[in-house]
């Protein structure tokens, strides 16, 4: 299309058309060449829209002296703008240099693949790490690098290392057992003024919330009827003012207010007990907690470990090797890695990570201590500490732990401790196992279900599906912590009897809230032998998966389900709970 439309005049008879016709034409020309660009500068000479090089190419610009004029590819050149980046090369071995101090001359590296060689007047220190060999003048340092390292690989050998399971240590029922954020001791109580009656979510007044969050669990002792049997998450808390509770199994607070107590519940060990978990022992005068503050969490760990020295000698948090498990590792190459956090220390600690087989012992370089800042800051101060061993083809006994030096009150947290087969491990192979089966040293029973003696609701948990029951059955909170809510599956040993014709029960998880589709993954569909009461009991093992809890029960994960077929039914109900899948 043409950008100039004149009108053709077909004759100069009518004098008045004519004019009008060759002066429209006129102006018609002087717009279309105010339109274009002037080469000497006339105005007007800027542009008023886009300019389309349709590819072709814009010769001879000067060198940019203003910060709005173009800049051309030999400025770019000049200036040291990078390109695209390039093909990676192939990997080299891996190795770690602890730390590099240059001075301001920068730093050249020559020598040949196999022994890089790092000089420069400037540079202060070079110190090796694992994998790096350091020799040379303080002027003239050469680095070699060790292809002797072997990469970790395989699955973590130690088992519960996010302390998902505590079957041996169930939370108190009538005091608290969470400990405190700066680690050193339990909580608080916190004194409960009145409380809504006669409510399945009561809200529960307080002058002083303590150290509860949003997501803590708590207890109410014994005696106040639908509060108490149970640990109770805690959701819509507003400090120093009140906090809500729902109450599992269609239970209701009390008809009458009163003065009571909340107690904080969680999985911890101040007693001289040897024994912790899933093969975890510690020394008697130890204190131990799984922490539940997000200020403590360490990337990558659902939960962390609290230890707090109760003594001022040495003392140890480890794994032992059951004699099943020991050909594991006999003759093999492990490494023992963790992160360590340091919170309160009266000393410069000796702490270090061991493995000793019986024939020796082998311990990692010290941890820094509180100082310490990671310079990954996503990992705040956690400093990651490993320790490789050759273990011996004779060994019969084998622990692999924390050495804890200083004094006492000194607080520090474990996390995602890792043992895996190999000599060079970094922070990032550290890690718990997919979907582990976590074994419980006993079955655990929280005393709700032993026994559950009551009736199914007269109304339906979701109206037309002919489904009675309970949602939102909080794992985490009904066993008092013993079993985190992170874990994906609980195995149940349920025995249950009724004496309601063709009633059946199931245990099974119900995600999210509740939807006319009823997402049900079933665990467990129990039928009792019969409907006389003295026969009418069945019962039936397997795994119930968790899932996510409706949005009006603080939507916790970790939750499940118990349906009937029948509105109403009796039902006597015990349910051991044993190992876990993570």
């Amino acid at each position: 299309m043409s950008k100039i439309t004149l009108t053709n005049l077909v004759n100069l008879q009518n004098e008045t058309t004519a004019v009008n016709a060759i002066n429209t034409n006129s102006n018609v020309i002087t717009l279309a060449m105010d339109n274009t660009l002037s080469r000497d500068g006339t105005s007007p000479n800027t542009m008023g829209a886009n300019l389309d090089m349709n590819s072709n190419r814009i010769l001879n610009l000067p060198a940019p002296s203003s910060n709005n004029e173009p800049l051309r590819k030999i400025d770019g050149i000049t200036a040291g703008i990078q390109g695209p980046q390039g093909i990676q090369g192939i990997p080299g071995t891996p190795g770690a240099v602890s730390s590099i101090v240059a001075g301001n001359a920068g730093i050249t590296i020559g020598g040949s693949a196999g022994t890089p060689s790092v000089s420069n007047a400037g540079v202060l220190s070079i110190t090796g790490g694992t994998g790096i060999t350091v020799t040379g003048t303080s002027t003239v340092p050469v680095v070699g690098l060790s292809n002797t390292s072997t990469r970790v690989n395989g699955p973590n050998l130690l088992p519960n290392t996010n302390w998902q399971l505590h079957s041996q240590l169930p939370g108190s029922s009538t005091a608290t057992s969470a400990f405190n954020q700066a680690g050193t001791g339990l909580q608080s109580a916190v004194s409960i003024t009145s409380f809504n009656t006669t409510n399945a979510q009561p809200t529960f007044i307080t002058n002083n919330t303590q150290q509860l969050q949003n997501g803590s669990i708590v207890t109410f002792g014994p005696g106040l009827g639908g509060l108490s049997g149970y640990g109770l998450r805690v959701n819509g808390l507003i400090p120093n003012t009140s906090f809500n509770c729902q109450l599992p199994l269609g239970a209701t607070s009390p008809g009458v207010s009163s003065a009571i107590t909340a107690f904080p519940v969680g999985v911890s060990d101040t007693s001289t007990s040897l024994a912790a978990d899933g093969g975890w022992t510690k020394s008697t005068t130890l204190k131990y907690a799984a922490d539940q503050f997000a200020v403590n969490l360490c990337p990558g760990a659902k939960r962390v470990l609290n230890l707090c020295k109760g003594s001022g000698s040495d003392e140890v948090f480890q794994w032992v090797c059951p004699p099943e498990r020991i050909n594991e590792f006999r003759g093999r190459t492990v490494t023992f890695g963790a992160m360590v956090y340091y919170k309160a220390q009266t000393i410069t600690p000796a702490t270090k990570l061991f493995m000793n087989d019986g024939v020796n012992s082998t311990l990692s370089a010290a941890t820094t201590g509180t100082s310490y800042n990671n310079p990954n800051t996503s990992y705040g101060h956690y400093e990651f500490l490993s320790v490789t061993k050759s273990i011996s083809s004779s060994a019969t006994t084998l622990g692999i732990g924390i050495n804890i030096s200083g004094t006492a009150a000194d607080v520090l947290y474990l996390a995602i401790p890792t043992c895996k087969y190999g000599s060079f491990m970094t922070q990032d192979d550290l890690g718990a196992n997919y979907q582990e089966r976590i074994i419980s040293n006993t079955h655990w029973n929280p005393p709700c279900f032993v026994p559950l003696t009551t009736n199914l609701p007269s109304t339906q948990l979701i109206s037309g599906t002919n489904l009675w029951g309970w949602a939102g059955l909080d794992i985490e909170a009904l066993s008092f912590c013993e079993c985190h809510n992170s874990v994906s599956k609980i195995g149940v040993q349920a025995e249950y009897g009724t004496t309601t014709s063709a009633a059946r029960l199931f245990i099974c998880s119900m995600k999210g809230d509740l939807v006319t589709a009823v997402p049900l993954n079933f665990g467990l569909e129990l039928t009792p032998f019969s409907t006389n009461p003295a026969l009418a009991t069945s019962a039936s093992m397997g795994l119930v998966p968790l899932t996510v809890g409706p949005s009006g029960f603080a939507n916790p994960p970790g939750c499940f389900v118990i349906i009937g077929n029948v509105a109403s039914q009796n039902m006597l109900l015990t349910l051991d709970f044993c190992d876990v899948v993570a």
